[in-house]
């Protein structure tokens, strides 16, 4: 899991487009979540692959980099088109965006699979989005 400034900056724009109606129903982790029956959903994880110095010391700049990982689900047996559109709705709410710590680099929408797991009722795509994060603790190290 990321720490909270990227995760929460992840979510917010994630949450933006999903209330406007530009994504689907979104399962976030460890949140309880009654999946849809016959309708997409997305389910989201923001993984922190490395934190390190860039400046010594106690205040010293921190970078952080990471990916979002959102699996795009639609019920099995109705095609991937509907999949890569929400896919690509995703990868373009980060394309260039740029303000604030977080940038966002690589994105990627990989190869769609049967769920493996559960009902096996969903076929999902999932979408890859790489970030970089900038914290700079304060003097009391918080």
């Amino acid at each position: 899991m990321s720490s909270p400034t990227p995760w929460a900056e992840m979510r917010r724009r994630l949450e933006a487009a999903q209330q406007t109606g530009r994504l689907p129903m979104i399962q976030w982790p460890n949140e309880t979540f009654i999946r849809p029956t016959a309708q997409p959903f997305l389910e989201v994880e923001g993984i922190g692959n490395i934190a390190e110095p860039v400046e010594m010391g106690r205040n010293g700049q921190w970078n952080e980099d990471g990916t979002l990982h959102v699996q795009v689900y639609v019920p099995r047996g109705t095609g991937s088109t509907l999949a890569r559109e929400i896919a690509e709705r995703v990868v373009r709410l980060f394309r260039g965006a740029c303000e604030g710590p977080v940038v966002y680099r690589r994105t990627s929408i990989g190869a769609g699979e049967k769920e493996t797991e559960g009902t096996g009722m969903w076929w999902r795509l999932p979408v890859y989005i790489d970030w970089e994060y900038q914290d700079r603790p304060t003097s009391d190290g918080a």
